[in-house]
């Protein structure tokens, strides 16, 4: 996501409400790429399963997690604009990809294996 159009954004979710509730065109840069989206409950229950862990038992103590979203769970930033743009009556965005010209991974993935691995039995 990129500003410099009408609209300049850091954080999509509520940027984009923003721009839209004031009738703004946002412009975004790679729609198609993935992203590992997860509100913010998500991983913080991941950590406090590793707290209860640690506290019964120290073998993970020092261990390194990801907490993220399933694997399957693999959305566009695209697809996460149209499920916003279902709950708006005015949504505009312009896809300024051939704009920029810095490298940006096209899929961002968690991996979460060791942390399901380690902890499932919670």
């Amino acid at each position: 996501v990129i500003g410099g159009g009408d609209w300049a954004l850091d954080r999509i979710v509520p940027d984009c409400m923003k721009a839209w509730s004031l009738n703004k065109i946002v412009d975004i840069r790679s729609p198609q790429a993935t992203r590992p989206w997860q509100h913010v409950l998500e991983p913080l229950s991941g950590y406090l399963a590793l707290a209860s862990e640690l506290k019964q038992n120290n073998q993970f103590h020092g261990e390194a997690y990801n907490f993220g979203p399933p694997a399957d769970q693999n959305h566009s930033v695209r697809n996460l604009i149209d499920e916003m743009a279902k709950h708006w009556d005015s949504v505009e965005w312009n896809d300024v990809s051939k704009m920029h010209h810095n490298h940006e991974a096209a899929l961002l993935k968690l991996n979460c294996d060791k942390a399901l691995f380690d902890l499932s039995n919670i």
